[in-house]
């Protein structure tokens, strides 16, 4: 209180002539500097705290804290229990109340499944990971543990409702018990209640009872209720969503979604598509993508899981519960129950009443390899965004789910159906072909590490491969929600939450962090063991290194397969409507031979091979 003082009886005057009223004079405090010639057609209402710089214009401003150099003008209700930062501007504005309890920071979103049971306490500052945990780690207490701790921690509870320095309120109709967090830019809204905003907000924008986290941006039309909006998610163009989250790099425009864990990179561009009760992440919807996850029964309780890398096709449809394993493609409407899980990079097909699985079509697929590059370019998180991404399309989830796929296919040549496998068949004749594209994808992996295994000096013709004595990462890997971490680091840190020994938000933020600045050794550490189980002699090793070089080639033919079918023939139809359709083509397209794309992975491959070609020579001494 010492920096504020009571207005002087001269202040009083001057402000009564310029329209200015009070219910109580003496309750209104200003700041050294204040000045009064900015201000007119207030009313003060209650305790008013005004900082200096300030302009305030045609406004009713009650219990309000105002920072220095603040505008305010037009305010056509009022400005009700909030402490106001620096630097704010609030232009043309229906009201911004707020009650006497905060109840914007903290609260439980029912995901995955709409009916309950995987609920995530959603905050400021949430990770994919830490909402992957809370939904997915089926420890008893922990979700109250958790509550406690970011409690605690974070102090987000029983604060004033704030207008942090630098925000900016245009054309707003009315915001209602909110906070506003420092990078809140608002512009025509309609509605923000309940919530806490860091981001941008579009016109016409309703958003009730959720989190647009800072760097978030929710454009023009949006409609949300009970959803979190992570750092570098953008929701636009109409998208209505409720009790969801959407986190790094997410962009869903003109669609629905209900009960969505949309993990890094979930796109969604098309009004007809419906996102539903599912897990996803780097995960492409075409258009009219469609899940049910209510049989009429017991309500809307099953959910669906599509991994990492995945697409559904235009009119797609699955029902759940279903589960489609990493990199695959779904084509057509599967009206029964799918599990794929050990089979990722295939093609989920639809032909006739049956649901046809063709494992390992993708992989090496010009798809795969474009998506790759488009995460690596289109990246906007900011440098503190707690989400980890790990965009790598081969990697021990993913490589460990493909042996896996070997083996299985193996069994089935033999007649022994895989177990997992549920609601769509494997042609026994497409078998050995699969197997042929696993084999090249954990060759061109382990060659890939192998190379830099040998560049860093822990491989060469003295040092065969051998497991490590460290152990960490040589088991089963998982994938929770963009990061890839070995299973046994994540059950040590539930463990270490619900025991106490992690006590502190920033603790476990920096444990997940360290599993993404640690990838590399337990990458490492994984390969090594791999290779050491397999290949057992220098001469093994040489082997491997061969095989790396043959699929490195393979995958060249099976990228310039598919870009040269862009390039066929009929992909003419509909050009050359002034003259030739094929010059036509080529006049937009260009040549296959000069695609971009697929020169660098002919360079990438001549690269492999040279590189190769030195370990060869390396190993052989």
């Amino acid at each position: 209180m010492e920096n504020y003082r009571g207005l002087t009886q001269s202040e009083i005057a001057r402000l009564c002539a310029q329209g200015c009223f009070a219910d109580n004079w003496q309750s209104i405090m200003v700041a050294e500097g204040f000045l009064t010639q900015k201000i007119r057609d207030v009313e003060f209402v209650a305790k008013v705290r005004i900082g200096s710089g300030c302009e305030l214009v045609n406004a009713v401003l009650k219990d309000v804290e105002i920072g220095d150099n603040v505008r305010i003008r037009s305010v056509h209700r009022l400005i009700d229990n909030y402490i106001i930062g620096d630097g704010v501007v609030i232009e043309n504005v229906g009201g911004i109340v707020a009650g006497k309890e905060n109840v914007a920071l903290l609260r439980y979103v029912a995901v995955v499944v709409e009916g309950g049971g995987r609920e995530v306490l959603i905050h400021p500052g949430l990770s994919a990971q830490m909402a992957y945990l809370q939904a997915f780690s089926g420890v008893d207490g922990f979700k109250a543990v958790y509550y406690s701790v970011v409690e605690r921690s974070l102090q987000l509870q029983n604060e004033r409702y704030r207008l942090a320095a630098g925000v900016i309120i245009r054309d707003v109709v009315e915001i209602k018990d909110s906070v506003l967090a420092e990078g809140a830019v608002l512009t025509g809204v309609s509605l923000i209640s309940e919530s806490f905003v860091g981001g941008d907000v579009g016109s016409g924008a309703v958003i009730k009872r959720s989190i647009v986290d800072r760097n978030g941006y929710v454009g023009a039309g949006c409609i949300l209720d009970k959803c979190f909006v992570a750092d570098s998610a953008v929701l636009d163009y109409g998208f209505s969503a409720e009790g969801s989250l959407f986190f790094a790099n997410s962009e869903c425009l003109r669609g629905e979604g209900c009960a969505v864990f949309a993990g890094p990179f979930t796109s969604s561009h098309h009004k007809a598509t419906l996102l539903l009760a599912g897990i996803y992440s780097f995960y492409t919807a075409g258009s009219g993508s469609n899940f049910s996850n209510h049989r009429f029964k017991l309500g809307p309780v099953h959910q669906g899981i599509i991994e990492r890398g995945s697409k559904t096709g235009s009119g797609s449809y699955l029902i759940w519960p279903s589960r489609v394993a990493p990199f695959t493609n779904v084509i057509g409407r599967h009206q029964q129950a799918v599990n794929t899980e050990d089979f990722p990079f295939s093609l989920l097909l639809k032909q006739g009443e049956k649901s046809i699985l063709l494992p390992g079509a993708l992989l090496f697929s010009c798809g795969c390899e474009r998506d790759y590059m488009k995460w690596q370019q289109r990246d906007r998180r900011s440098k503190d965004s707690p989400d980890i991404i790990n965009s790598e399309i081969l990697n021990p989830y993913t490589v460990g789910k493909i042996i896996k796929a070997i083996e299985l296919l193996r069994q089935m040549q033999n007649g022994v159906a895989p177990e997992s496998l549920v609601g769509a068949e494997i042609p026994r004749v497409y078998c050995q072909k699969a197997v042929k594209r696993y084999k090249a994808g954990v060759d061109y992996y382990l060659g890939n590490v192998l190379n830099r295994l040998v560049e860093e000096g822990y491989v060469d013709a003295e040092n065969a491969p051998q497991i490590p004595q460290d152990s960490r990462g040589t088991g089963e890997w998982v994938d929770i929600a963009g990061a890839v971490v070995p299973q046994v680091l994540v059950t040590e840190l539930l463990d270490d939450i619900i025991t106490g020994r992690v006590g502190c938000y920033s603790e476990i933020s920096r444990r997940l962090q360290h599993f993404d600045t640690e990838y590399q050794l337990h990458q490492r550490n994984w390969v090594l063991t791999l290779i050491a189980s397999r290949f057992t002699t220098p001469e093994d090793l040489q082997k491997l290194v061969r095989n790396w070089q043959d699929a490195a080639r393979f995958r060249l033919e099976l990228i310039s397969r598919d870009v040269y079918k862009e390039f066929a023939d009929q992909m003419a139809i509909g050009y050359g409507l002034l003259g030739d359709p094929a010059a036509d083509f080529r006049q937009v397209h260009g040549l296959p031979a000069a695609n971009r794309f697929l020169e660098a992975v002919r360079q990438e491959t001549d690269q492999i091979i040279a590189r190769a070609d030195s370990m060869l020579r390396i190993l052989g001494r």
